[in-house]
């Protein structure tokens, strides 16, 4: 700011040149993606789709357990693909630990086909294992359960 009569003045504390307002201010971290609201969104988009696949005619007849895969398979390729869509526009995105916690839960296939269709996550190696264990954990479960 100019000076008057020969002394200093700093400008009002909301001015752009007042000196705490020109200093480098630290960048602030950005917020940590709401697991919790993805995790939520996730169980409803299951129940959805559970419900859809059970009340269709494909799948009224199967044993529950190939509904509740059928259900986890769909949310969990939707989600790749939001999170694939978020990771384009640089948006929030689906923390990994719900990803992995919707494959576990039974959408390994849907995982998997997030992975060959969308191309999401194709260079972390946890994306490629946690499918797999998955899948190896879900064929025990329905051989225990005799759907196989």
């Amino acid at each position: 700011m100019a000076k008057r009569n020969g002394s200093s003045t700093t400008p009002p504390l909301h001015h752009p040149d007042h000196p705490r307002n020109t200093d480098v201010r630290r960048k602030r971290k950005p917020l940590p993606a709401p697991r919790r609201t993805f995790a939520i969104a996730a169980v409803l988009l299951f129940a959805v789709a559970a419900v859809a696949l059970q009340s269709s005619r494909l799948l009224a007849s199967a044993h529950p357990y190939v509904t509740w895969l059928g259900a986890w398979t769909i949310a969990t390729f939707l989600f790749y693909g939001f999170d694939k869509f978020q990771a384009r526009r640089e948006g929030g995105r689906v923390p990994e630990i719900v990803l992995h916690g919707m494959v576990l839960a039974g959408g390994f296939i849907g995982g998997f086909l997030g992975l060959l269709m969308v191309r999401h996550k194709t260079q972390h190696g946890s994306f490629v294992l946690v499918p797999v264990l998955s899948a190896l954990l879900h064929a025990g479960l329905m051989w225990w359960l005799g759907v196989v």
